[in-house]
């Protein structure tokens, strides 16, 4: 079989995949390295090379640091350490075409993944594309610029790139969009049935790109899994916020902008992490989307809020453990409603009257339906808001399959990637039957939604859309798989609409509104 073929930057050749049938082609260049004068820089077109290029190694991570050893994430998604680069910007494609036709015009899916925005790599032990591939789908995997190379801002970068900086990152994950409309084709693929999916921070930068207007077009349908949505009351990241936050990382440093490009990575990467934690502000993330007015011109949150984002089929969802990633403390009354004001500002009593918590023993009572509350509230706002607006479909889910193992880690946050990516055989959990047959079955989900927009497919559980008539999510866990209306979890249904509210006030009164 001919692993050959032909993209605008040369002759590519890849690899049998685990079923010889299919092909991986690993670390394609899809922009030339971001390093020297190229760091915080646009992405660039590749060099083009004369000959055959191998592609059958994945090329080191972007920098990052890596995660204390014995944590559940680095022993989960990280068992072994790799060296990082900036030198980081190689796709890999997964297809089942035979002989790479373009007449297959096969279904492409392109994954953007998790990590904070300062975390993760495109190759982790739970991503594969061979289960795309046996349901007749293409996978993309995308790596991008991460921390302080992707998303750091300055005065004197906006002036060099007229006037915005920042989204380096971002303009990564478009970037490599526009790779798949021009290439994609090579491989099988249907350069106009592409599906953007993406977890965690790669599910806030699949928001980001359907409110961006560098992104129209090189998309036709998204998926959004555990991401914020509608949540609007963190403090978006302005231009002039991430110029003030890079103007004091360089004096931090005590160097010009010039010394700081010609820092090592690993100097920049410690020093910079070093100020992100000790910088005056809010705490949270410190290096994430800006909207910089060029790739994001609007907050995310505020653009779906108002519908302007990208009018595509969405699937949107969480998973049990989503529900900790605001660290909700349990232990009282009165330190729970603390949060919900720091979080909520004068919003807090209607959340707390949506919870239905009064004292210490109504907060115990209602914890199992809360928890759950607040990591479908994202999705389930999401979906009603949508709908309000007479938007194209959206379907929304909720996993909570506890995940095996001596540790006991229930369903925790990122979890359901090895569900997702056919990817369980590879995992050191005890996994069983059932986990299998939820693997196959959400793997399924996926692949129909993204060949047709719509998940359900024979030999499914049915899987109904999020409408008005039927405003439910599709449960997952090992002993139910189907369509839950919203009303069987009252707090859901109490805590959903609080949270429309507040992100069309938020978008109506913010000078980064629509």
């Amino acid at each position: 079989m001919n692993r050959i073929t032909k993209i605008d930057s040369g002759l590519v050749r890849g690899l049998p995949g685990n079923w010889p049938a299919f092909t991986v082609f690993k670390g394609i260049p899809f922009a030339k390295p971001p390093v020297g004068d190229l760091r915080w820089q646009a992405p660039q077109p590749p060099e083009k090379w004369d000959g055959v290029l191998d592609c059958f190694r994945f090329r080191n991570p972007p920098m990052q640091i890596a995660l204390p050893q014995k944590t559940l994430y680095q022993e989960e998604f990280f068992p072994v350490p790799e060296e990082c680069s900036e030198d980081c910007l190689y796709l890999s494609v997964w297809t089942p075409s035979r002989h790479f036709d373009p007449a297959d015009k096969l279904p492409v899916m392109v994954w953007y993944h998790g990590g904070a925005y300062k975390q993760g790599a495109d190759h982790e032990p739970e991503f594969d594309g061979e289960a795309f591939n046996r349901n007749g789908v293409i996978l993309v995997t995308v790596p991008y610029r991460l921390g302080v190379f992707g998303y750091f801002a300055h005065p004197e970068l906006s002036r060099e790139q007229g006037g915005h900086s920042g989204n380096y990152a971002l303009m990564d994950q478009i970037f490599a969009l526009e790779w798949v409309k021009r290439n994609i084709s090579a491989f099988g693929g249907d350069p106009d049935n592409v599906t953007i999916f993406g977890q965690s921070a790669g599910g806030g930068s699949v928001q980001a790109i359907c409110t961006s207007p560098m992104a129209r077009g090189l998309f036709h349908k998204a998926i959004i899994m555990s991401a914020s949505a509608l949540q609007t009351l963190a403090d978006s990241m302005t231009l002039a916020d991430g110029e003030d936050f890079g103007v004091g990382l360089s004096e931090y440093l005590g160097k010009s902008l010039k010394e700081m490009r010609a820092m090592t990575s690993d100097a920049l990467m410690y020093l910079a992490a070093d100020y992100a934690d000790h910088a005056p502000g809010k705490p949270g993330l410190r290096y994430k989307p800006i909207i910089d007015g060029h790739v994001l011109t609007y907050d995310p949150g505020k653009t779906f809020a108002m519908g302007k984002n990208a009018d595509v089929p969405y699937m949107m969802g969480s998973v049990a453990g989503d529900s900790g990633l605001f660290g909700l403390p349990e232990e009282d009354y009165a330190s729970f409603t603390a949060l919900l004001q720091k979080l909520y500002g004068e919003y807090a009593p209607a959340v707390l009257k949506a919870f239905g918590i009064h004292d210490d023993e109504s907060l115990r009572a209602t914890a199992d339906e809360r928890r759950q509350a607040y990591a479908i509230g994202p999705s389930e706002s999401f979906a009603m808001n949508r709908t309000a607006l007479g938007q194209s479909p959206i379907y929304t889910y909720h996993f909570n399959r506890d995940i095996p193992g001596h540790d006991h880690p229930g369903t925790f946050h990122s979890s359901e990637l090895w569900y997702v990516f056919g990817t369980v055989h590879r995992c050191w959990r005890p996994f069983t039957g059932v986990d299998f047959d939820l693997s196959r079955m959400m793997n399924a989900y996926w692949c129909n939604f993204a060949r047709t927009g719509n998940p359900n497919g024979d030999g499914l559980p049915e899987w109904k859309p999020h409408t008005a008539e039927t405003p439910c999510h599709m449960l997952i866990n090992e002993s139910e798989q189907r369509s839950r209306d919203v009303s069987e979890n009252l707090t859901l249904a109490r805590f959903a609409p609080i949270l429309i509210d507040i992100a069309h006030r938020c978008a109506a009164h913010s000078p980064v509104g629509v």
